[in-house]
């Protein structure tokens, strides 16, 4: 772990769990803590000019959102990921976007689907930390408005896992699909709005096949069990 020093001690107010929240998203989005490794609670208190207890409840924001988990006498340690774990999961999303497009055509109100169009509109694209991270809010936006609870368990479980796989995609590949994404999710919320679920799924099922194949240069050939998910 490579703690800069060009931090600034934080300001001691309010706001200093959630600058740490950010400063540490921001760690681990960028490699600085790798998958699996864990948090050296004392140096990034002292790089931070914090004590230790609003660091450790900047932790537990971080694992409730699934990037950091916890162990008894082990303090806090980056969520463990692999590129094959990102392939597995894009296997999984048709499935899931298949009823979530359903439901939110079916039960979402215009204003409702306008907001969250601005929502997509507004994410930041400068880096791909802030674009995880604001892609992130946007979910959780959007998964609210579902009324299927089982379907919202499944895509709030979803978002989590994608989000805490963020810092395994390399650099390149995550700068390229920012711009990429942001267009898929243009098209798919157009027809969205149009209340038209099958063209905002095969849109989404076309990119999670995509991101499969991509993947599948890092890790090689996906099984072909997933292949055959993705096929359907």
């Amino acid at each position: 772990m490579a703690v800069q020093a060009a931090f600034p001690p934080l300001r001691r107010d309010p706001a200093t769990v959630s600058q740490l929240r950010r400063a540490l998203f921001s760690m681990i989005g960028r490699g600085e803590l790798r998958p699996g490794e864990r948090l050296n609670e004392v140096q990034l208190s002292k790089a931070f000019g914090v004590s230790r207890g609003p660091l450790r409840e900047a932790a537990r924001m971080l694992e409730s959102e699934g990037l950091l988990v916890s162990a008894a006498n082990r303090g806090f340690s980056v969520a463990p990921g692999s590129a094959q774990d990102i392939a597995d999961l894009y296997a999984l999303k048709p499935h899931l976007d298949r009823a979530f497009y359903a439901d939110l055509v079916e039960r979402t109100d215009r204003e409702t689907l306008n907001d969250l169009a601005a929502m997509i509109e507004a994410l930041p694209r400068h880096d791909p930390v802030s674009f995880a991270e604001g892609l992130h809010v946007f979910r959780r936006a959007a998964y609210r408005q579902i009324r299927n609870p089982a379907i919202a368990r499944h895509a709030v479980a979803f978002a989590r896992r994608d989000f805490a796989l963020t810092p395994v995609l390399p650099a390149p590949l995550a700068r390229a699909r920012i711009e990429g994404f942001s267009e898929t999710l243009r098209a798919t919320w157009r027809e969205v709005c149009a209340r038209n679920a099958a063209g905002a799924l095969s849109i989404m099922a076309a990119d999670a096949a995509a991101m499969c194949a991509t993947i599948g240069t890092i890790v090689g050939p996906a099984p072909d069990a997933q292949l055959r998910v993705i096929a359907r």
